[in-house]
């Protein structure tokens, strides 16, 4: 399985007095962990296919839709560790939203969105805090 820098970095924090079967457990859960999130992506690309078959009526191949799938997961790998770099270059341990931010400036459209969204979850969060 691909070891990713979020894995290196589990890894590296987990306990390293742990016997080589616990070590072994701890790989086999991350290994499922990541086959289960290649399903998910593969499942919303299928339905996307779907959708946009309705759509135009054009028909999409199994073989098309692995590949999306592929793309995106591995679109999806590079900006897991661009935002993780982007929060560590700013000594925080937590990805914020500025750094996904970030990572879509050079996307009008999706920084648009981004911000969209920012802003509206920033106003709901507001006015619960309203009201208590």
């Amino acid at each position: 399985f691909p070891v990713t820098p979020a894995f290196v970095f589990y890894y590296a924090c987990v306990d390293q007095s742990m016997s080589d079967e616990e070590a072994d457990a701890v790989e086999v859960q991350h290994a499922c962990t990541l086959q289960r999130l290649k399903a998910a992506v593969h499942y919303s690309v299928g339905v996307a296919c779907e959708a946009a078959s309705e759509e135009t009526g054009s028909l999409f191949s199994r073989e098309l839709v692995a590949t999306v799938t592929e793309i995106a997961y591995r679109q999806c790998e590079i900006l897991a560790a661009d935002v993780e770099a982007f929060a560590k270059h700013a000594k925080r341990t937590t990805v914020s939203s500025e750094d996904v931010k970030l990572c879509c400036r050079r996307s009008p459209d999706l920084l648009s969105l981004l911000n969209r969204i920012t802003d509206e979850l920033k106003a709901s969060k507001e006015a619960q805090h309203a009201l208590t």
